[in-house]
């Protein structure tokens, strides 16, 4: 539930002024106090039509797992324009997916190809667009070229950002494979 953890942040942010302009808090978006975090489809859509843009990407990335058809393809699509548009790196990861799993023509997106929206969402700090970049290069697939040492830089960037798969990825010798 919401509380406790939140009630220590805003002490320690309250006694220590200084370390609220060295830090961003970030949301999935429709976070209201007392009520704890609602991931559901409906939380997201709620979160969204609220105006959290964060609350859009995860809504779209939820539309977008399994196997999606393509009225679902298009909704996901237009949720993530414009965050991604906006600069969310999340939103350009979003929209790089539906273009990787081929659920929409490049066309229909807009944005670039999946490997210039992977690369808006790596430079944007998201650890997942960075692995998603090291996982292309490494297999020479999606646009990339095919290139391990340039794979194995973005699985440090990924690694960098918290992606504990990412640093495995990293330290692997060049002759196996990385999945």
């Amino acid at each position: 539930g919401f509380g406790a953890a939140e009630e220590l942040l805003g002490g320690v942010l309250a006694d220590a002024r200084a370390l609220r302009e060295r830090m961003v808090l970030a949301s999935k978006g429709g976070i209201r106090p007392p009520v704890p975090y609602d991931s559901s489809e409906k939380g997201l859509r709620a979160a969204c039509e609220a105006g959290h843009r964060e609350g859009c990407v995860m809504l779209s990335l939820a539309l977008i797992k399994g196997q999606p058809d393509l009225r679902t393809s298009e909704e996901a699509a237009e949720l993530a324009r414009k965050p991604c548009a906006d600069g969310v790196p999340e939103g350009c990861y979003a929209l790089g997916t539906i273009l990787h799993r081929e659920l929409l023509p490049t066309g229909e997106i807009g944005a670039g190809t999946a490997l210039d929206l992977f690369d808006r969402g790596c430079d944007g700090g998201h650890a997942r667009s960075c692995d998603m970049l090291g996982r292309l290069h490494f297999a020479g697939r999606g646009g990339a070229a095919k290139d391990r040492r340039l794979a194995v830089d973005y699985y440090q960037r990924a690694c960098k950002l918290g992606a504990e798969l990412s640093c495995q990825k990293a330290e692997m010798p060049a002759s196996r494979r990385i999945r």
